[in-house]
């Protein structure tokens, strides 16, 4: 039986140099559904293992991951961030289950990516923006100003006692302090 499939099958090197091949370069397209694409992957894992490459379970789950779409960056980074270990069943029941909150009723996850000049329409200079944003400008370091014209309580003044006023506007204290001043003058 080995004779005749060395003979005419394709060598057992080259279904297994395909199968890696296939492994590397596989992205998942636009509109399969994620369970589709990891069990394709999970085939292709079986080719190689039958054919004297086999990829251990931690790899295997890190070519899925690295071969979904952008709108899968949340639940990738979750994964890496937090070093979550996955046998392939549970991530293949995870992938469905972030699938079907965030896309799964025609919603889109929004993704923070970086992209380059090249993937932005009509290129970026410093006079055009991509998208202009309409925001009020904010004061900064600056409280919220009281409209009503209410003093607000400040507090209790360690000084005197008193409600109202703080130590540094505390009149009794100021004047005390003047005329501490006054006296080291002369």
């Amino acid at each position: 039986m080995d004779s005749l499939r060395e003979m005419f099958g394709q060598p057992s090197w080259s279904l297994r140099h395909e199968a890696i091949k296939y492994i590397y370069t596989k992205q998942m397209k636009e509109g399969i559904f994620v369970r589709e694409h990891v069990l394709d992957m999970m085939m292709h894992f079986n080719i190689a293992e039958v054919n004297g490459s086999p990829i251990n379970e931690a790899n295997q789950v890190t070519f899925i991951l690295q071969s979904l779409l952008n709108s899968f960056v949340p639940f990738q980074m979750n994964v890496f961030l937090n070093k979550i270990k996955f046998t392939l069943t549970t991530l293949l029941n995870e992938l469905q289950r972030f699938y079907n909150l965030t896309m799964g009723k025609g919603k889109e996850v929004e993704t923070n990516v970086g992209t380059t000049e090249k993937e932005l329409v009509g290129g970026s200079s410093s006079k055009t923006r991509v998208g202009t944003l309409n925001m009020k400008k904010k004061r900064k370091g600056k409280t919220p100003k009281n409209s009503e014209g209410k003093k607000v309580a400040k507090g209790k003044c360690y000084h005197c006692n008193e409600d109202g006023h703080w130590l540094r506007n505390c009149p009794k204290y100021l004047t005390e302090k003047k005329a501490d001043k006054e006296a080291q003058r002369n």
